[in-house]
């Protein structure tokens, strides 16, 4: 992780020590973000600088997430539209199946075209 970020810092030109002082008001965590040993808070808080999401830059998600002002990453926002393209009645099983991820959820075919 810190060689992602001291690209970003590049990227957008700053430096990693100034990056370090600018998050934790002291150069003291530098040593210890070489080691890749980062607070959560810290990864949030470099995430938002960089307006970027926290899981690039743990390596979870290798795309650039921004986070935008809503904060949702792209496949947050196809759930939402195929939420909202649904009928009623699967928005309505959708809703139960994740309320309740122990039941299955069960959904009746309408015949109900695209």
């Amino acid at each position: 992780m810190y060689n992602k970020i001291k690209k970003l810092c590049e990227e957008n030109g700053t430096t990693i020590t100034a990056l370090c002082v600018l998050i934790t008001n002291s150069k003291g965590n530098l040593a210890t973000w070489k080691k890749n040993n980062f607070k959560s808070e810290h990864v949030r808080a470099i995430a938002d600088h960089f307006h970027v999401s926290a899981n690039f830059l743990l390596d979870v998600d290798e795309r650039k997430t921004p986070a935008g002002e809503d904060g949702r990453s792209d496949e947050e926002q196809e759930l939402i539209n195929l939420y909202w393209a649904a009928s009623p009645e699967l928005r309505a099983a959708a809703v139960r199946a994740l309320e309740y991820p122990e039941r299955p959820a069960r959904v009746r075919d309408t015949g109900e075209k695209d």
